[in-house]
């Protein structure tokens, strides 16, 4: 089957697999979004470094469960862009870069939340959560995935739909070219089966006006019948 994707269909992909690799590099920033990761193993000790017990932070352990799923959801993003790119059928292309699409937008969102929870946030040693860095990539997460959804729909949702309108339109064709030719298959058959009875009716009067005879006509009608 030949290949029904072209350059541009893989735009989308591209910028989801970029995005996913830059977001990886940007945790890697002074005060990234790790160090909230490192916060919350501190908190699941439960005790400070002086035996003392630690109070739980909220607004610190929202932003890295938030962190922890957008991690996930971006590993994810990363392996069906991958997964994408040795695509070449439009139709399992398309369902993966929507499910991308659909998982990317929930990445966002968690970023988003991240960085609304962490504005309050504020570390054990007095470091607020939300810093630069953080700003950084919530603002690259959203311009991104705006990106993502322009040329989805343009470079791989419009195609689509185009070559699904032109496939349903040929089948609407080959289903009334079915049905013209079912119609004049009943018609002709139709036609066939009147003309037998009318040979039939006239073997059968032929025979009781004597003009034939008994095994005469029992051999017209064998031969009517056997057409």
């Amino acid at each position: 089957m030949p290949k029904q994707l072209r350059k541009e269909n893989y735009i989308p992909v591209v910028i989801s697999l970029v995005f996913s690799v830059v977001l990886f590099l940007l945790f890697l920033l002074p005060h990234s979004q790790y160090s909230i990761l490192g916060e919350m193993t501190a908190l699941n000790s439960n005790v400070t470094l002086e035996g003392e017990p630690l109070k739980l932070n909220v607004m610190t352990v929202l932003p890295a469960i938030f962190t922890l799923f957008v991690i996930l959801l971006n590993s994810v993003v990363f392996l069906l862009s991958v997964l994408a790119l040795f695509m070449d059928m439009l139709f399992n292309f398309h369902l993966v870069n929507k499910i991308n699409l659909i998982i990317a937008s929930v990445a966002a969102s968690l970023e988003v939340a991240y960085l609304f929870t962490g504005m309050q946030g504020v570390f054990d040693d007095g470091t607020h959560v939300i810093e630069w860095p953080n700003y950084i990539t919530v603002i690259l997460s959203v311009i991104a995935l705006v990106s993502l959804y322009i040329t989805y729909f343009k470079f791989v949702d419009k195609p689509y739909k185009e070559v699904m309108a032109k496939a349903k339109e040929k089948a609407k064709i080959y289903q009334a070219e079915e049905k013209r030719e079912e119609k004049e298959h009943t018609q002709a058959e139709s036609i066939m089966a009147n003309a037998d009875a009318d040979m039939q009716k006239m073997v059968l009067k032929m025979l009781s006006e004597g003009k034939i005879s008994p095994e005469e006509a029992d051999k017209l009608l064998k031969e009517i019948h056997s057409h």
